[in-house]
């Protein structure tokens, strides 16, 4: 993700660099210095000038990282829920009292308020989801917001919201569809509270003399792509927020077979985000209702009918911006951070708006 919005930014003809381990490594600063920025507030000059001394001489690596963190107009933070919320994830203080005047901006997959029960289990904790305590961050966390979708089931909260919808770039010339000798579909990672699920799936396979691969363990990016490309059909193992791997496999002419509709939110097709309810599925995606007759069924009609390169096609029509991202929307935030709208100030406002919204709300749990 960072990289693709990288590559985003420089279309918008800005500069840009990746700090891999950025906030781990501020986590190194000693907790005197931690607890001095949080009783003195952001912007404390001789704070501020007690760590620049102390970093040159006890740790100048991390005093050349702080040094560079002061030179950037926006500071973007790329993870997702919970994590990126937790209080647990870094020191939110000591990076605005190193950086007093810089933005610091959320660039996640998915925008909190449409994330239905996720907001109350950061607040009240929610150990089966991550988060072992209550008493997280909400939207006043970052100044701003930069998401891949805001779709999902759970209506967007009325009013103004901090965010901008800009997509993915995923394009790094490793995702597309190789001849593929085998009708092979490929099975996500174990779920434990889906094996139901799972059952339906390799039962269908087998059935159905499908050839499949089972994900398990760890793949580094290049070898788990090249199986990427040499599939034709995939099953997510639970309902995804958004689900990265559902866009990669799209993009290397696979289609996604899912047991319920709403395990694929994010990828509905809805032209207002500010109504409860699913949207239609785009064409690459087929809902079998969890019965393995109409799974085999269907996998019978895939090894007929499938067409890797109609996929594609489909995928950048419908969602062209889980690709190549949204240039307009990169280019449209730029400007209000250049133009002073999006500031370092800009999180005290996002205190009090609503992060749920009074409709129904959905949780990212089985139907």
């Amino acid at each position: 993700m960072a990289e693709g919005l990288q590559r985003m930014f420089s279309r918008a003809g800005v500069n840009s660099s990746i700090f891999v381990e950025g906030l781990a490594d501020l986590e190194r600063l000693p907790d005197t210095f931690h607890r001095y920025i949080r009783e003195n507030g952001p912007g404390s000059v001789r704070i501020a000038r007690r760590i620049a001394r102390y970093l040159l001489i006890e740790a100048p690596a991390l005093y050349r990282l702080v040094r560079k963190l002061q030179r950037f107009d926006v500071i973007v933070v790329v993870n997702s829920i919970p994590k990126a919320f937790m209080r647990s994830f870094f020191k939110d203080a000591t990076l605005r009292g190193l950086v007093p005047h810089v933005p610091i901006v959320l660039y996640s997959l998915f925008y909190l308020p449409t994330r239905g029960l996720w907001n109350t289990w950061l607040q009240h904790g929610n150990p089966k989801r991550g988060v072992p305590s209550g008493g997280n961050w909400a939207l006043e966390r970052y100044d701003w917001y930069l998401c891949a979708s805001d779709v999902s089931d759970t209506a967007m909260p009325p009013g103004p919201q901090p965010y901008t919808v800009v997509g993915l770039d995923l394009d790094d010339r490793t995702l597309f569809p190789e001849p593929k000798e085998d009708f092979v579909a490929l099975i996500d990672f174990e779920c434990p509270e889906y094996m139901a699920e799972r059952a339906v799936q390799i039962q269908a396979c087998e059935q159905s003399h499908t050839k499949y691969i089972v994900l398990n363990g760890r793949y580094s990016i290049n070898r788990i792509r090249s199986i990427y490309r040499k599939t034709s059909a995939y099953f997510p193992a639970m309902r995804e927020s958004f689900g990265l791997p559902i866009c990669e496999l799209q993009a290397c002419g696979s289609n996604i077979l899912t047991p319920y509709a709403r395990w694929c939110p994010s990828h509905t097709l809805k032209a207002n985000c500010h109504v409860d309810g699913l949207g239609q599925l785009p064409p690459n995606f087929i809902v079998y209702d969890n019965d393995v007759a109409t799974l085999v069924a269907e996998l019978h009609r895939l090894r007929q009918t499938a067409n890797p390169l109609q996929v594609v096609s489909d995928f950048r029509q419908c969602h062209p911006q889980f690709f190549s991202g949204d240039d307009e929307a990169v280019s449209d935030f730029v400007a209000k951070v250049r133009d002073g709208i999006i500031t370092s100030r800009s999180h005290i406002d996002n205190v009090e708006r609503p992060v749920t919204p009074p409709a129904r709300i959905h949780a990212d749990v089985r139907p």
